[in-house]
């Protein structure tokens, strides 16, 4: 069945739904979660819960200026397809390609809303994993059972040493020729947003490094430099993010019980805020 063939998904309960998506998934229907956000946080949620049992899909802006992209799957909204911690992402232009990613035991990404993408499939949890800053005001009002927050641990939690780390001055769409793990000089040009030259702030491995294309605000963090990490350290999951990602699971096992299909071991919870809509 090509991507075209996807069968359209409503919400009435009496027609077979998300045919396409199920096919490998086994006689039990996997719980859909919505992951916002593809930075750190949200990336080591969307593996921990698919491993779990959960198809995952990412939502986030098109050209998303998360930095540490070696620790995420940022790249799939660049390329097309990332990699992280052993498991895949896939970009989805559309909601009718999602089914076919979900089917392959992949994670599905896409710049459509979680709105649009709940209205779709038979969700069961929203995990929003953006800060502060990439959240704004909006309030998950909606068709679904449990949202969970895991992002006000992003900049609460997060420790970026300021000597090491560039932060946007202006809007503009970020250049470079570099890439996560390379060596780089203090003060060498690593980049540009618009006609702004961005200097390296420390000699070192460029352990963040926002994408070539990706649409820049003011205070948004375009490169960090690790003097101690070597290229290899750039890549995988941190560990703060997998235990922020391990508390996610341990409350989505809470809320939704042994429906869930999770097949990791229940764990106590640490979530940092929830609320059911």
């Amino acid at each position: 069945m090509s991507l075209d063939d996807c069968p359209r998904f409503d919400r009435n309960p009496e027609t077979t739904r998300c045919v396409a998506l199920m096919t490998n998934y086994g006689r039990v229907p996997p719980q859909v979660a919505i992951i916002l956000g593809c930075g750190d946080v949200g990336s080591a949620v969307a593996v921990t819960l698919h491993r779990a049992g959960f198809a995952v899909v990412i939502a986030d802006e098109a050209d998303p200026p998360w930095h540490r992209r070696g620790m995420t799957f940022t790249d799939a909204w660049y390329t097309g397809i990332a990699e992280l911690d052993g498991e895949g992402a896939c970009f989805c232009a559309s909601l009718k390609s999602v089914p076919s990613i979900l089917a392959r035991r992949m994670i599905a990404g896409t710049t459509w809303s979680w709105l649009g993408i709940a209205s779709a499939f038979e969700t069961s949890i929203v995990v929003d994993a953006r800060g502060p800053r990439q959240r704004g005001q909006e309030s998950l009002r909606g068709p679904i059972p449990i949202v969970i927050d895991a992002g006000s641990e992003i900049e609460a939690g997060a420790v970026l040493d300021p000597v090491c780390t560039i932060k946007a001055r202006r809007y503009g769409r970020f250049a470079t020729e570099h890439r996560i793990g390379d060596f780089v000089r203090a003060g060498e040009i690593v980049g540009a947003v618009a006609n702004d030259a961005v200097e390296a702030p420390a000699r070192g491995v460029l352990l963040g490094l926002t994408g070539r294309g990706a649409r820049i605000q003011p205070g948004d963090v375009i490169v960090e430099v690790d003097p101690a990490r070597t290229k290899h350290g750039c890549h995988g999951i941190e560990d703060a993010a997998r235990r922020t990602a391990l508390r996610v699971l341990a409350e989505c096992r809470i809320r939704l019980g042994s429906s869930s299909g999770c097949n990791t071991p229940t764990a106590k919870s640490e979530s940092p805020v929830t609320h059911e809509e």
